[in-house]
């Protein structure tokens, strides 16, 4: 699949014509160029070292290697998160109450925000950004089973990879033998689902007057 295509460029410096008859096409992952006459038609072919793909967010270019490197952060950070369940579910009542319950209020904050920053950076480096994945599974799970982070979130880990799976599964075959990013097929369902949760907040705020 070719994302952008240049044909028959002339490229000149000072006046004169420096390459003349130049093609690129850019593609998924890599970059290539043929330039003429002086290179005989020869095809360079260059492969970005993250993948020119991975910033729109998709599952195509994931490798195994690349799994491995990022497995561990992830497993650490997650197992973080999950001793954390109990503070996460006196957090959810506000500092004060969390302070009176024997909560260290300032380092919990600390350990989550870094924990979540490695756990949201390490993902993105191995898939690039997919949107609302994080929305959509956390609220309908709360929603399904409460609020208790000691469930909520180990669920919503095994949730999350149940809909990217198909949603990437949806983005390879919706317009086969094409394939669409798969934060596109996430957007489709998430922006919905984030404006009920607006228009839910906005009337919550109305009802007490804020």
């Amino acid at each position: 699949m070719t994302w952008l295509e240049l044909v028959d460029v002339t490229v000149a410096l000072g006046g004169r014509d420096v390459i003349r008859g130049a093609s690129a096409a850019v593609g998924p992952g890599e970059l290539v160029v043929a330039v003429r006459p002086n290179g005989a038609g020869k095809t360079t072919r260059l492969r970005a070292m993250a993948g020119l793909g991975a910033p729109r967010g998709g599952l195509d270019s994931m490798r195994l290697p690349t799994v491995e490197y990022a497995a561990p952060p992830i497993l650490g950070g997650l197992a973080v998160l999950l001793a954390y369940g109990r503070e996460l579910n006196a957090l959810a009542a506000g500092a004060e109450a969390a302070a009176s319950v024997g909560v260290a209020v300032a380092r919990t904050q600390t350990v989550i925000f870094v924990v979540s920053s490695l756990l949201v950076g390490s993902a993105i480096a191995v898939a690039g950004p997919i949107g609302f994945i994080g929305l959509v599974v956390p609220h309908a799970l709360r929603a399904a089973i409460g609020p208790d982070h000691r469930l909520l979130l180990p669920a919503s880990v095994l949730g999350g990879a149940i809909v990217l799976t198909l949603c990437d599964t949806l983005a390879r075959t919706v317009v086969a033998p094409a394939q669409l990013p798969t934060g596109a097929v996430t957007a489709v369902l998430g922006v919905p689902f984030f404006v009920v949760i607006l228009i839910g907040h906005k009337r919550h705020a109305a009802m007490w007057g804020r």
